[in-house]
């Protein structure tokens, strides 16, 4: 039985590498928000080549890091990898033409 978010890591990253993507984000739902899940979440997201929903989850983590420097070192790092690999694609960064006012100044 899965009843710390350690056994909930190990068996998520279990299920990501059986090729279970799904059912290890369904393990992880329950679990609460922590920077280390939302890292984990972002990890099996970006895995899945689910990019836009890896930085989302890493940018919420890192939110989470407050007062741990070292927690929040690792945390943005992770989210600018990501931000690196979505480039252009990424709708808070580079809003697409058109897009919604909010969008425009979040990205500024």
């Amino acid at each position: 039985a899965v009843t710390t978010d350690e056994d909930a890591a190990r068996w998520a990253r279990a299920m990501a590498a059986l090729g279970a993507v799904d059912n290890a984000r369904a393990a992880l739902a329950s679990r609460p928000d922590s920077p280390r899940a939302r890292r984990l979440r972002a990890e099996l997201c970006a895995a899945a080549g689910r990019l836009p929903e890896a930085l989302a989850h890493a940018r919420r983590g890192l939110e989470l890091t407050a007062g741990d420097p070292t927690a929040e070192r690792d945390a943005r790092r992770l989210v600018r990898a990501l931000s690196i690999l979505l480039g252009e694609s990424d709708p808070i960064r580079a809003p697409a033409s058109g897009a919604s006012v909010l969008r425009w100044l979040l990205s500024r």
